[in-house]
């Protein structure tokens, strides 16, 4: 939790934190199901990868400049011990955030609604022992990898 606060306090006040928990998305369902409330995703969010990808693009319904995803205790994601979920689910998962990540800081042009660079930066919270989480998070993505 004082890892939070710490990136808390540095963020730009423009910027919308949306702070999700990973202990809640440790099936598909309910990682779909935290992301929809914790980013408050209109009431036609399918609950489904596509309409993942499509709102998290979006967040037309969200005002602020900049937008933070912290997920805390990140090493639960897809990752539950009474759950069988393969590797590429979790990659797939990394991926889609990865796409959204540079999609958002390149800027849009869908039609006749551009959009201009946006910073969309996202924080994986875990503690120092999860060291196969982070080699899981290494293998699976681009991200850069930052202790704190």
């Amino acid at each position: 939790m004082e890892r939070i606060r710490l990136i808390q306090n540095t963020a730009n006040p423009n910027v919308k934190i949306f702070y999700l928990e990973g202990k809640e998305c440790t099936t598909e369902k309910k990682l779909l199901k935290e992301f929809a409330r914790k980013m408050s995703f209109p009431d036609y969010f399918g609950c489904n990868w596509q309409a993942l990808d499509e709102c998290i693009n979006d967040l037309d319904w969200i005002k602020e400049n900049e937008y933070l995803l912290i997920v805390n205790n990140a090493h639960y994601i897809l990752n539950s011990p009474f759950v069988i979920l393969k590797e590429q689910l979790f990659s797939s998962f990394i991926e889609l955030l990865e796409n959204a990540k540079l999609e958002w800081e390149n800027g849009r042009n869908f039609d006749d609604f551009p959009t201009s660079p946006t910073y969309f930066n996202i924080v994986f919270v875990t503690s120092e022992s999860e060291e196969k989480f982070l080699l899981k998070l290494k293998k699976a993505t681009s991200f850069g990898i930052v202790e704190i």
